[in-house]
Formats: structure tokens, sequence, C-alpha cells
């Protein structure tokens, strides 16, 4: 019995074309003005101005081309980065509906314009975290904490890694996956030490109590303490499918050994408000 010979599936399906000189046609047609730009110069000035002199002016618009065309910061074309930074609003953005005029920022203790209404795909949001992105479809968020990855022995880093590309391949709907990192809060924590310690009736144990919530408090004020997040959103054309996808990330969260949680409504909102002002800047409001 033949087996079949495996098939290559490319790891990224989405790169563009490359037809000639190792340049995609977006960037052939950010570079075919600056040769005209270039030959225009020479056209122009070959008459008066010596060869030697031509030839770097003629160059300058070929190397801003170039730049723009070829440049990439952190895997992002420097056209892409450009383009954003001209559309960019110039007020500032509150996530939610609340009223515009009453989101305002001092800056420097002068007034500035009110914010912007910060708008999106997102049509509704059900109190179970359903995600409703109109024509695009639904999605879900779930939260998955991590796992490390340098502490796990060779073979159960490749069954890690097989399962991740069993996730990816089996999926149905679009997978995104977005790491974020908070301020850890411990104020909470602190506080119901001194709690325990002014009701502890050990006086040895109530002052070792203050001296641990002492060094805690100490520990997130000096360093900046960080936690990680990991958000996995799967989107998908109908709710059923989004659930499904969902719940194949829990499954495969829980298969290496990692906690998750499926975002309702409330999660939801608080990581979009931590999106928008991770430090939560005082006296800036979000509604």
């Amino acid at each position: 019995m033949n087996t079949p010979a495996p098939v290559p599936v490319p790891a990224d399906i989405d790169i563009q074309d490359r037809v000639l000189f190792g340049l995609t046609v977006r960037q052939l047609l950010m570079l075919a003005p600056s040769g005209l730009a270039a030959g225009l110069i020479w056209q122009s000035l070959k008459t008066t101005v010596p060869p030697e002199l031509i030839m770097p002016l003629a160059l300058v618009p070929v190397a801003l081309c170039a730049v723009v065309a070829i440049g990439r910061v952190d895997g992002v074309g420097l056209d892409r980065l450009i383009a954003a930074a001209v559309t960019m609003p110039r007020t500032p953005l509150a996530a939610g509906r609340g009223e515009a005029a009453s989101l305002r920022m001092e800056r420097r203790g002068k007034p500035v314009p009110p914010a912007g209404v910060l708008t999106g795909p997102v049509r509704e949001v059900a109190a179970d975290g359903l995600i409703d992105l109109g024509a695009v479809g639904f999605a879900r968020a779930v939260d998955v904490r991590s796992v490390n990855f340098d502490l796990l022995g060779p073979g159960e880093q490749t069954s890690m890694v097989a399962a991740l590309a069993r996730l990816c391949y089996g999926l149905d709907a679009h997978l995104q996956i977005v790491v974020a990192t908070r301020p850890v809060d411990l104020s909470g924590y602190v506080a119901a030490l001194d709690d325990h310690a002014a009701a502890h009736t050990n006086p040895a144990v109530a002052a070792s109590a203050r001296t641990h919530a002492a060094w805690l408090a100490g520990l997130v004020r000096t360093q900046g303490l960080l936690d990680r997040q990991i958000t996995v959103v799967v989107t998908a054309k109908s709710a059923e499918t989004a659930d499904r996808a969902a719940g194949a990330v829990g499954d495969f969260a829980a298969a290496i050994g990692a906690d998750w949680t499926l975002l309702d409504r409330a999660g939801l909102c608080e990581r979009v408000r931590a999106g928008v002002d991770p430090f939560g800047t005082p006296g800036r409001r979000i509604a």
C-alpha cells in the first residue's frame, strides 16, 4: 500500500508575491515614480549642470522611495507606518459612548479638545462575551495563562508545539493572539495583610505580617511589577463556529497545563480599558 506523500503547507499564506528583483508589486509601484522623477531631473539639468552634480540630485528621490518601499520596522513596512501616522486622529480617543464633551485631559495645565469616541466594527457584546461584528461575523475572547516553555523537556516542548500546530490547522476561524503587560496592583493584598496583622493575637506573627506587607508595597513602588496577559480572539462567520473555536482554544490550554477563562462582557470591558489606559492616568476618565 502506497503511503501518500506529505503536502507542505506554507507558514504564511498571506505573504505578497515577489515578481521582479525580489520586490513585490506594491514596492515596484512605489519605486516607479522615483525613476520618473530622476529622469526628469536629468533631462532638465543635463544641458546646464555638470553630470557629476546631476547624479546626486537624481538619486535623492530614488533613495527616499527605496527606503520607504523596502524599509521595515518590527515587520511592518515604512509606507504603512507613514500612512498610519498621517491618518491618525489628532484628538484623544476614548472607548465607549460617553459624552465626548466630558472626556477631557489636563496637559500642562491647559485643557485639550474634547476626546473623540473610539469606534470600531463591534456592534454589540452579549453578557456572555459573544462579540457581534456585524457583516464580519462573531468573535470570542479567551484569557489564557502562560506556561514556562524553557523549563520543559525537549519532548514536552515538541508535544506543545505540535498541539499548537494542530489547533491552528484545525480551526475554521481566524485566530489572533494579543500579549500585553500590565502593572500589578497589590494594594488590596497589602491592605488585607495589614488587617490580619492587626487582628492577630500573636505579636511576632503580626510583626512579621506587617514587615512582609511593607516589603511588598516597596517592591511594587520601586520595581514596577508587571503581569503578562494573553488574550486569544477567534473570529468566525457564525456564533456557533466562534463558540466552537473558543472551546478548541480552551481545550488546547488545558492540554498544555495552562489555566483559561472565557471572557464575558465585564472581562472584555476591563481588557479594553486596560488597553486604552494601562497605567490609570490620573485625571483621565474613560467612559
